[in-house]
């Protein structure tokens, strides 16, 4: 996902000896057709951005799906992700200007989706429990109960991968994730549900909800579906009483008149997905979502321009970006906090992408480029409310926000060329960058044929 950064040989052996990834150095070049101009052959370029879009979510799954990873491996695996993500030299250093947990946390949640290492394993982890739960018939299943006992309770000594398996569940138990809570039964014959052991009735076992009768009952593993045959209270060691039995057995004796058998086996299926089955990205994005936590504003994303600048649009929101107030805020000594472009206000986010004079009237040509009546942004509040009260249709509108994307981009650029190039750029060039980059990675990402002619009266119509 971060294809567009560079790394350094030394990242890349982090990267393939900790994490097994093969990091594609090698490049096929082939003449360009028409000028004999050398070009990088697009299948390797292509390998190349997939190998390295893949570095942040790339592990040994096998691993992880089968022991529980220590929390020191863990750690140092999503150091060596932050590092990464940073653009950290083997050996150097970087200022973090985002928490590594705010970049796991999840899009919905004002992150980027990354996830975290600790809620795979574990998501991964809880398969198994799943699948111990949802196949009682299978092979694996039986063996795992000879050696180890049908409960939660080991009795192995030396059981230190079902072990580890079911610890990890337990792990997360302490920390307030309960994940069999969203495995429930569907019942369907009831054949092969126990009536006061299993949650298939509500959500919660009736033997805890109804202690008084479970201590009546004289089958305590009775199935669902022998308690239909006969009266549900024909097995009781005696009749109940009044006050509290008489009681629990009024509210019991309603819910089971809710309930209708048929002729199909009962299931289990997983209450975080919509058609019951389970999933570990479900899982994962519980976990996440419980420990992560994140702001309440989603993460504003653009299917339109490319991730890269995505990112900077998400790291510009967060007001993340190393502007000269920002690190004089860190503790840097400065010669100036003085904008570079314009001299005349320190050098914020708000001021550099929004009031600067440079930054207003690149703004107002985009503005008035899409036949919009012109307005002043005076912070990113304020072209947010702008925006949601433009008169568009969804898909121009997200197509208007990938522009003023590629705007942002662009000034950024323009910025660090200003403060760190010998050769000075050129301000009346940053316009038809924004045209012209603007068009080229729209256009590339639509369905439908976008003219370039168009494009330049009114890029609105090309989407009519």
């Amino acid at each position: 996902m971060f294809e567009d950064k560079g790394s350094s040989p030394h990242q890349e052996e982090d990267v393939q000896k900790n994490l097994g990834l093969r990091c594609s150095k090698k490049q096929t070049s082939v003449r360009d057709e028409q000028g004999g101009r050398k070009t990088n052959n697009a299948r390797e370029r292509h390998e190349q951005k997939i190998d390295k879009k893949s570095v942040l979510g790339s592990l040994p799954i096998y691993n992880m799906s089968l022991f529980k990873v220590p929390m020191g491996v863990l750690k140092t695996l999503e150091q060596l992700r932050s590092r990464f993500f940073r653009g950290v030299d083997h050996g150097g250093n970087k200022m973090a200007w985002i928490s590594w947990d705010k970049v796991c946390a999840f899009k919905e949640k004002g992150g980027l989706g990354v996830g975290s290492f600790y809620a795979l394993n574990r998501a991964l982890l809880f398969k198994w429990v799943w699948r111990f739960k949802s196949q009682p018939c299978a092979f694996w299943v039986t063996v795992v109960k000879a050696i180890h006992g049908s409960g939660d309770h080991i009795r192995s000594p030396r059981a230190f991968v079902w072990r580890d398996i079911l610890r990890s569940g337990v792990d997360l138990v302490n920390k307030g994730i309960d994940l069999k809570h969203f495995c429930n039964k569907l019942i369907g014959d009831g054949v092969n549900t126990r009536f006061w052991k299993e949650v298939w009735l509500g959500n919660y076992m009736l033997h805890t909800a109804f202690p008084r009768l479970f201590a009546l009952e004289e089958v305590k593993d009775v199935s669902v579906a022998a308690k239909f045959i006969q009266p549900w209270n024909a097995s009781f060691r005696r009749p109940m009483l009044g006050g509290a039995e008489e009681a629990q057995g009024q509210e019991l004796s309603a819910l089971l008149d809710t309930v209708q058998l048929n002729q199909l086996p009962d299931k289990w299926v997983w209450d975080l997905s919509s058609d019951g089955s389970f999933s570990v990205a479900s899982a994962r994005h519980y976990v996440d979502d419980t420990l992560l936590g994140g702001s309440s504003s989603a993460t504003r994303w653009v299917s339109m321009v490319p991730i890269k600048v995505n990112v900077f649009a998400w790291k510009m929101m967060c007001d993340a970006l190393p502007t000269r107030w920002n690190l004089s805020q860190r503790g840097l000594e400065l010669n100036s906090l003085l904008c570079p472009i314009c001299g005349e206000k320190v050098e914020d986010m708000e001021h550099l992408f929004f009031t600067c004079s440079f930054a207003s009237e690149i703004t107002d040509k985009v503005v008035r480029c899409w036949g919009l009546s012109t307005f002043s942004f005076p912070s990113l509040q304020g072209w947010k409310g702008w925006l949601d009260g433009v008169r568009l249709r969804k898909k121009l509108k997200e197509v208007l926000e990938g522009v003023f994307f590629v705007t942002w981009w662009s000034i950024w650029k323009f910025r660090n060329k200003l403060l760190f190039d010998s050769v000075l750029p050129r301000k009346s060039l940053i316009y038809d960058d924004i045209v012209s980059s603007s068009y080229m990675w729209c256009s590339n990402r639509s369905d439908k044929r976008v003219d370039w002619r168009i494009w330049l009266q009114n890029p609105s119509f090309c989407y009519v």
